[in-house]
């Protein structure tokens, strides 16, 4: 009986948390914040890219010879020791599309660079929701409404605010033709996952997921190896602590 009521509150809470998720997408406030958010993200982006579309540094001159071994077919030279391939691959594959002239190669990079950040932006859309909920959720939970909780736009804009500065001022996303943009966003999706332990039932579909990603991570950029122990190691604590959160009580029988 113990084990029952546990499973039965854990599911519950599990439950309410997801059904709040998708609550939250598809509130009209929620909406018209996001639209918003991302028009300006996406505008900064698109400035940045046709201003730079002709820039090419020292390492995307690397990155543009691996896409020209895979579209020759020298998949052996794709292993390396100093460039990882996922960035190249995605490079070769839209090169391989259009057919770019010499002078429009670069240019389509810059291209590719835009898609890979609105991947990051779906990314860290993936993760600002579940972040929003948790927090929510875990105050529902422990009961502390003294204090006026804060509108979920705020949260939105602080999130994106620190999404332009990151990815757009800080790594040059659209500008630099290097994996870090690849990198961004599968960061933003493994940290999702990890907070979805919390919002849903479902963990065998979220382990695999995160093993995907994990494993992508690491084609993106050779750094997100060591850090795939790290990301598995705080999904073992987070589940753990799932596990435990309810106290077993006695239950009449």
């Amino acid at each position: 009986m113990f084990a029952v009521s546990e499973r039965g509150m854990k599911a519950e809470f599990s439950d309410n948390q997801e059904k709040a998720a998708q609550a939250l997408g598809e509130d009209p406030r929620y909406k018209l914040t996001r639209l918003v958010c991302w028009v300006v993200c996406i505008g900064f982006a698109l400035i940045e890219a046709w201003s730079q579309r002709q820039f090419i540094n020292e390492d995307g001159v690397s990155y543009l010879d691996m896409s020209d071994w895979l579209l020759r077919h020298n998949w052996h030279l794709l292993v390396n020791p100093l460039w990882s391939p996922l960035y190249p691959v995605l490079i070769g594959i839209a090169t391989f599309l259009t057919r770019p002239s010499g002078r429009w190669e670069v240019p389509v990079v810059h291209v590719v660079n835009l898609i890979i950040l609105l991947g990051a932006l779906a990314s860290f859309e993936f993760l600002l929701r579940r972040v929003i909920c948790v927090f929510r959720q875990e105050r529902t939970h422990e009961a502390e409404r003294s204090a006026a909780p804060s509108p979920v736009w705020t949260w939105q804009l602080l999130g994106y605010s620190l999404f332009g500065w990151s990815t757009v001022g800080m790594i040059w996303g659209p500008r630099f033709i290097t994996p870090d943009l690849c990198v961004a966003a599968l960061v933003y999706l493994d940290c999702g996952l990890l907070l979805s332990f919390r919002v849903t039932t479902n963990r065998s579909r979220i382990c695999l997921l995160l093993g995907l990603t994990l494993g992508l991570g690491y084609l993106a950029k050779a750094i997100l190896f060591p850090m795939a122990f790290v990301f598995m190691l705080v999904a073992f604590f987070v589940i753990g602590n799932g596990e435990k959160r309810y106290p077993l009580s006695p239950v009449p029988s």
